[in-house]
């Protein structure tokens, strides 16, 4: 599952909890939502064990198939009437259905963090901030094409001074 996949399933999931409020992803070039909105952030993957490979050849080529489990934190903040939101993902995300649907999607929620008031002054008013992380984890299968290697040719020189002693070439064929 590529990050661009990833990130539409969990807006989806997102989105269908905290309607009609409208989730957006943090850190965009663009200005600040007017009213309340829910912003998502999640940071980088975190590789859990090792990457299982799989080569097979297909006619000329070789296909590769990488397995690997990986965690990573959707940070979830509330901002104005969007921070009400948050309680409701929070209780939300305790629901068999709702882990469910966000488990057909291919990821699993591994731990639901505590909802955190986050508020701040904003133009000498106080806006109401709620701030929740969730630890997930996703199964990522990456498939990539190389090129059959028929065989590997290797030499070797040894010199003793200015002239060749030995000079050999190995080629070792195709298993």
């Amino acid at each position: 599952m590529n990050v661009t996949t990833l990130e539409d399933k969990l807006y989806d999931w997102i989105f269908s909890i905290i309607t009609p409020s409208t989730p957006l992803w943090l850190n965009q070039n663009s200005p600040r939502p007017s009213g309340g909105y829910v912003g998502m952030r999640h940071n980088a993957e975190n590789l859990l064990g090792n990457r299982g490979y799989k080569s097979k050849p297909v006619g000329t080529t070789n296909v590769v198939t990488v397995t690997q489990d990986l965690e990573f934190m959707l940070m979830l903040v509330g901002y104005g009437v969007g921070a009400a939101s948050i309680y409701r993902i929070f209780d939300y995300a305790q629901l068999p259905l709702f882990r469910a649907a966000l488990s057909l999607a291919g990821v699993a929620i591994v731990d639901i963090g505590s909802v955190m008031d986050t508020s701040e002054l904003v133009n000498s008013q106080i806006e109401a901030r709620q701030a929740l992380d969730l630890r997930l984890r996703v199964g990522n299968v990456l498939t990539y094409t190389s090129n059959i290697i028929e065989s590997v040719e290797m030499g070797l020189t040894i010199k003793d001074g200015s002239r060749n002693v030995v000079h050999e070439t190995i080629t070792i064929p195709e298993v």
